[in-house]
């Protein structure tokens, strides 16, 4: 499938994107506008890497308690790996285990732009990195060079408008240098079966206690039409799950959206706006339902703080 679309286009799509996250704090982006904002013009001639990026989900693992060890949600799979968007050639003594674009150049972002990649390796799950109490599985080294991942990367430098003088930092943010961009890249899997919950959301309305949130589909297998969708509430909206009443009357709500081709997107700055993952359902005849997607949590670390 060709897309007709052009350089100026791209830049039009870039800047409607960026108003909307200024003006009212979420974007609802559909596949073709994304894959314009990748600059992926023949999805064909992405079709292999496509494919390969997306096979990394079935590496996913339900994500475990540090303290007990078990898995906390057993229906919802988890890859998670950090990449900071910083200027410093850091020196791998500053990180447990850092690898691939440390001292030397992004294949896409150059010099000036230099992600890392943290993790640190377990017994039993291999590569994982633990947050906040709970041991993710991390993303395999492989996917780092994977054009996808980079054309993703890439965006999300755009839209932040990192340069190599403010170290990711935006105009307003002028007295931030001490801080640089922190990329929490996660993998989702939720299944729906007959003995799991299908619940890609279960802690209901939240924030994800950073600047900017990205959640894009990579599939969806055997799940209703009207399933798995994602709201925007405004800040006055109760964290947890929403009554009937929330949801109908209180106006709080501000916006829903199922993503249902890959690459849909929805975009939230986190600060500004809570949002929420609804439950999915399995289609008729179908014994399970499948939902793929890849989040972005970007939020400000210190520089060189320890991970």
């Amino acid at each position: 499938m060709n897309f007709d679309f052009n350089s100026e286009k791209k830049l039009q799509i870039l800047s409607n994107l960026k108003d909307s996250l200024a003006k009212q704090f979420f974007a609802y982006v559909p596949r073709e506008s994304m894959l314009a904002l990748l600059g992926i013009t023949n999805i064909h001639n992405y079709a292999n890497e496509i494919t390969e990026f997306h096979s990394i989900w079935d590496a996913a693992l339900p994500q475990r308690s540090t303290d007990s060890n078990v898995e906390v949600y057993p229906y919802k799979k988890t890859l998670v790996t950090y990449y900071n968007l910083n200027n410093d050639n850091m020196s791998s003594s500053d990180r447990s285990t850092v690898h691939n674009y440390i001292g030397a150049e992004h294949p896409i972002l150059g010099k000036n732009c230099v992600f890392e990649q943290v993790d640190s390796t377990t017994a039993t799950t291999g590569s994982a990195h633990a947050t906040h109490g709970r041991i993710h599985r991390a993303f395999p080294v492989e996917v780092d060079t994977n054009p996808i991942q980079l054309l993703l990367h890439k965006l999300l430098y755009n839209i932040l408008q990192c340069d190599d003088k403010s170290g990711g930092k935006k105009k307003e943010d002028d007295d931030d240098t001490g801080f640089v961009w922190e990329n929490m890249q996660s993998a989702f899997r939720v299944v729906k079966s007959k003995t799991k919950h299908g619940e890609p959301g279960p802690e209901g309305v939240h924030q994800d206690s950073c600047t900017l949130t990205v959640i894009i589909l990579m599939d969806r297998k055997n799940v209703t039409f009207n399933s798995g969708g994602n709201r925007v509430w405004n800040l006055d909206q109760i964290a947890g799950k929403p009554t009937l009443d929330d949801v109908n009357t209180s106006k709080r709500l501000l916006t829903q959206a199922i993503l249902r081709e890959q690459f849909d997107a929805l975009f939230v700055m986190d600060r500004k706006v809570k949002h929420e993952a609804l439950p999915i359902q399995i289609d008729d005849n179908n014994d399970i339902a499948i939902r793929d997607v890849l989040t972005f949590e970007v939020r400000r670390r210190e520089k060189k703080a320890k991970i």
